[in-house]
Formats: C-alpha cells, structure tokens, sequence
C-alpha cells in the first residue's frame, strides 16, 4: 500500500519529543536505513522503494540486469510488508511522514514547523502512527 496526499502522524505512545537520528550500528537497522535512503532521496521514492532499497541493502544484493532486480523486487513484494504506519521512525524515532501527491515520501521531526504545517493540512489525509504498545482493555 502506499498513500498519497498523506501524512502520517508520530505514534501517540511515542517516547521521542523531537525527530531523532536513528544510531548507526555495525549492522544496519531497518530504522536508520530508511531515514538514510529517504534524507539523501527527499520527495524522490515511494514507501515501496523505501522498503526494497533497504531488503537489498541488508541482504547484500546486487543485479546484473535491470530484469534481476525486476524479478526480485517483484518476489520481495510477493508477500505483504507493514506499511509505514508502523516504521520505528514514526513510533520511535519521532519522524511524521508526508507522502505528495505522486506518493514520493519525506520525513519531519514532530518539533518542526513543518511538521506542525502537514498535521494541520487540511488538504491532507492525516493518518496516526501505529502504537508501539496495546491500550490495556479495562
């Protein structure tokens, strides 16, 4: 899945009071690769090839062919990935995500002015991060 005209909040159970850098570590994780690819490629790739970028970046592929990599971002969406509601950038990290119009993604620091800006769009979708934790049933 993959939203356009979209922004999608910090999670509400978040810990973060600022869009925070994920850490590097000597492997890379799911966090700071997507904040990698999407910093250095703002507005340039969708939430689709955000996730694939970083499959072949953890898994160490390369392709010798267009067809190659074709091939195998179609096996890698053969099955169902979260969709970025659930990123640790939104629930940890406390990054928002505004998808354009094309459904090209950037991410905001939920101290910004920006990111106050996108939450209050009126022409925008606004989508709540996924929790991290579950409401406890009373």
């Amino acid at each position: 899945m993959s939203y356009q005209n979209t922004f999608i909040l910090v999670s509400e159970d978040t810990k973060a009071s600022a869009g925070v850098k994920p850490p590097m570590k000597e492997k890379p994780t799911i966090a700071s690769l997507e904040y990698q690819i999407i910093m250095t490629h703002p507005y340039e790739k969708t939430e689709a090839d955000v996730q694939f970028e970083c499959e072949v970046i953890r898994k160490g592929m390369s392709f010798s062919t267009s067809e190659e990599e074709i091939e195998a971002r179609e096996t890698f969406f053969a099955k169902p990935h979260a969709c970025f509601r659930s990123s640790p950038l939104v629930k940890t990290y406390g990054f928002g995500i505004h998808y354009d119009e094309n459904g090209h993604i950037m991410i905001y620091g939920m101290e910004t002015p920006a990111y106050q800006k996108l939450a209050q769009d009126e022409k925008l979708i606004i989508k709540k991060g996924m929790r991290s934790n579950r409401k406890k049933k009373e």
